[in-house]
This record gives structure tokens, sequence and C-alpha cells, in this order.
């Protein structure tokens, strides 16, 4: 069977849900470049094969025709072991893991994420002395991540990342730079500027959540006797209860449960 390099680097491409133009741009040539590649019209040059298997994820033999299902089960088998390091709370062994799973796949956007990851639980735990490295590697990462995705979801991640790093770092301007990117909204950017510029670190969340939940329930205690705003109230119970259930399976939330039948009770007297 006569291996087909172009058909091979197209797979490669769509795989990573990549446009001709975004290869294009990532290997400083044209995007008629990349077509003639695909098309078998002409080939790379010898030395940019290494830098196109790293974008793709896949070694040079791999990119040339080689089997990619055992790089993909190495890869995986490094995943569990980072998971399970995970598991004892074994940061710095996890960060090891993805670490040395980076220096494999620099371009790979799952290995990036857990590096990103890794890498501010090292500085967030850190007692060595390294904690500003640390976070300075996870804000790099997450540049990185954030330059090589098209996702949104994942560019938002990275960009909560920066900020929150920064912010540790007790960079504020930094941090509110990288905030403005988050788009509004609909991913909340003036929800995430204020958790991470104002309030960020609370040395108590249950009691912010007991505290902020207690306050409602008195302000909307207090107008329930407004008949005229009943069916208001009937919705803004309603979404307040779908709101409090995502916490309602954890006992540290338990006082949530309480709100929640009194505010059922709240939202039958009001359409009654």
């Amino acid at each position: 069977m006569t291996f087909n390099f172009g058909d091979n680097l197209r797979a490669l491409r769509l795989q990573k849900n990549f446009t001709q133009e975004k290869a294009a741009e990532f290997f400083r040539v044209t995007p008629q470049s990349v077509s003639r590649w695909e098309n078998n019209s002409s080939f790379p040059d010898l030395f940019l094969l290494p830098e196109i298997a790293s974008l793709y994820e896949v070694t040079t033999d791999q990119l040339l025709g080689a089997d990619f299902q055992q790089t993909a089960k190495q890869k995986e088998q490094e995943f569990q072991k980072r998971e399970k390091a995970h598991d004892k709370k074994e940061f710095a062994s996890a960060y090891r893991i993805s670490r040395q799973l980076y220096d494999r796949f620099p371009n790979d956007r799952e290995v990036l994420d857990c590096v990103i990851r890794d890498s501010y639980l090292m500085g967030f735990y850190c007692t060595d002395g390294r904690r500003i490295q640390y976070f300075h590697e996870s804000i790099a990462f997450s540049v990185r991540l954030y330059d090589l995705s098209a996702n949104l979801n994942e560019q938002c991640f990275c960009i909560r990342n920066i900020a929150v790093c920064y912010k540790l770092l007790k960079d504020d301007a930094s941090a509110a730079e990288w905030v403005q990117k988050l788009p509004s909204l609909c991913h909340s950017r003036e929800n995430v500027a204020y958790s991470i510029l104002e309030n960020y670190g609370s040395s108590d969340l249950k009691q912010d959540m007991a505290n902020a939940v207690h306050v409602l329930y008195r302000l909307l205690h207090k107008e329930a006797t407004d008949a005229k705003a009943a069916s208001e109230k009937k919705c803004v119970y309603e979404k307040i209860l779908r709101f409090l259930q995502l916490f309602s399976d954890k006992k540290e939330f338990a006082f949530c449960e309480d709100f929640m039948k009194k505010t059922e009770q709240m939202k039958e007297a009001s359409v009654t």
C-alpha cells in the first residue's frame, strides 16, 4: 500500500479543526503552500517537518506514515497516572507528568490544559520558594493555549486563569487587562472581574454564600406581601430555586435546602 503524505497531512489538520489558512499561519507559509502539500504537488521543507509534527501532536515518523494508535495509548497512560497523582493530592508528581507530556506534545490542547492547571496548583500550594515561577509558567501556558485554540470556552478558561495568576502575583493592572478580554454577558465578564479583582481569596466561601442567601431571603420575604408583583416574584423564586439546586447535593451548602423549602412556600403564597 502506497502512503499518501498529502492525505495524512490533511487528516491531521482536520482533526485539529484547523483551516489551511490557520495551519499556514503556524508554519509561516502561504495557504497555497499548505494546499499543495495536501495535494501532493509539493512537499514541505525537511527542516519544517518537526514543527508540523509538533503542531499535529505526532512524531515525525508518524507524520510520514507510522501508526498513531501507539502514541495515543502512551499519552492516555500518562493522563491516568496524572489523575491518580491528583487523587492522592500529590500535586508535584502530577506537575512532573504534565511537564513531560508538554515536552513531547507542546501543541496538544489537552496537555496544555493539564500543565496550566498543575503549574497553577504548584504555585498555589508552593512551599519551596518557587511560587512566582509556577504562576508565571501557568500564565505562559495559558497564553499558548489561548493562541492555539479557536474554542471560545477554552479561550475564556485561559483568560480567567491568567487574570487569577496575575492577581495572586499582586499585579492588579495585568489582571484587569486580561479580564477585559472576556466577552461580556455570555461568559460573565463583570462577575469574573468582581470575584477576581474585588473579592478573590475569601477565607470562608461557605459563610459568604450563606450571608448572601440569607440577605436575599429577607429581601424577598419583605416584598412577599406585594400582591401586584406576585407574577414577577414567582419567576424570581423559580430562578433562585434552579440556581440553589446546583449546590443542594453538597453538605457544605446544606443551608440552601432550608432556604429552598421556605422559598417554595413563599412562591406558592404569592400566586394564591
